[in-house]
């Protein structure tokens, strides 16, 4: 079987070039009129290939449409390792797997793709340094507030933890967006800070 070709994007779509399925010569029909029934043409006759010849295939190629890849894997990729069950790592997890998922083989895609990958990657980074940095702001505030009162409320002093979890509410927010008009093959311009480019 060959392989289609790629022949242009229009849309969001690739058209391939499809060729009709081989077909044994042994097995192949004969070309031209048949006389009468059970009976061939006789070779030399129009239409009637020569001895050891293979006529033409019998069907001409048909576009078939193929969706162009648009880079929502790695924006998907980003929801659903928040699934993976590691009490207050998965939400780093899932900034690392968005991240290696948007830099993966990168140079061999097409546009929007590329770009939605870039962006997701970016997203990714942007995540894990923003949750790193609150996690070590929550343990600089705590080991200050013990110090200052032998119990300290959690309001003033867990503020960084809050934001942490609420980072995670906007990352889902994001990548379910994102995800979907990556989807849709729009060309995304959010993506957090743009370390990737």
């Amino acid at each position: 079987m060959r392989e289609p070709e790629v022949v242009a994007s229009s849309g969001g779509y690739y058209t391939m070039l499809e060729s009709a399925p081989e077909v044994d010569p042994a097995r192949r029909s004969v070309l031209g009129p048949v006389t009468s029934y059970g009976a061939f043409p006789a070779l030399g006759a129009p239409g009637v290939p020569a001895p050891g010849m293979v006529p033409a295939p019998m069907m001409a190629s048909a576009p078939a449409k193929v969706r162009a890849p648009s880079g929502a894997e790695a924006w998907s990729m980003g929801l659903l390792a928040l699934l993976v069950f590691v009490p207050g790592f998965n939400v780093l997890f899932a900034a690392v797997v968005m991240m290696v998922v948007g830099l993966w083989n990168k140079k061999d895609l097409r546009e929007p793709a590329r770009t939605n990958r870039r962006l997701a990657a970016s997203w990714g980074l942007t995540l894990l340094l923003v949750e790193l940095a609150l996690v070590m702001i929550q343990i600089a505030v705590v080991s200050i507030a013990n110090d200052v009162d032998e119990s300290p409320s959690f309001i003033p002093w867990g503020a960084p933890i809050i934001t942490a979890l609420a980072m995670v509410g906007v990352h889902v927010l994001v990548c379910s967006v994102q995800a979907v008009r990556a989807y849709r093959g729009t060309t995304l311009r959010f993506g957090g800070l743009p370390f990737f480019r």
